[in-house]
């Protein structure tokens, strides 16, 4: 499918979930789903309402002859009862596995009592790549 194809496809999908009227929310502006390429986030308060978006996703999916990776889809709880067992989620008549860390354009997402996010690693990477030229810099003469 081609980009353009793909990012109209995901906009009737965002325009579907913020209609279904549950899923994040921040001053009023829908945060319940967020999209980076093909990757796409659901956020909800609570199991029932990410259970209304899911099935949202799978009518989606049914109308435009499309498949969702279950095999790739996770479920994570972040919140006060983060570790308490919950009713199973559901998408493409699959399971979804509950997971305690989850990396998302980079960032590590853990199971919490509140929301926690890391990102030393991509602090070390980049100072990996970018100690031999600050050493070039600081130091011309080491080649003798």
């Amino acid at each position: 499918m081609s980009p353009v194809l793909f990012a109209i496809c995901m906009d009737v999908l965002l325009l579907r979930l913020r209609a279904c009227g549950y899923g994040c929310k921040l001053l009023n502006e829908f945060f319940g789903c967020l999209l980076y390429a093909d990757d796409i986030v659901l956020r909800a308060h609570n199991v029932s309402s990410m259970r209304a978006m899911l099935q949202v996703c799978d009518i989606f999916a049914i109308e435009y002859d499309g498949k969702f990776n279950t095999v790739k889809s996770v479920a994570m709880r972040i919140g006060p009862r983060f570790n308490v067992t919950c009713a199973p989620l559901m998408l493409d008549g699959m399971f979804l596995k509950y997971v305690e860390t989850v990396k998302y354009i980079g960032a590590v997402v853990n199971a919490a009592k509140s929301f926690q996010c890391y990102m030393e690693h991509i602090r070390m990477i980049f100072y990996r790549v970018l100690t031999p030229y600050m050493l070039k810099l600081v130091v011309p003469w080491s080649k003798f």
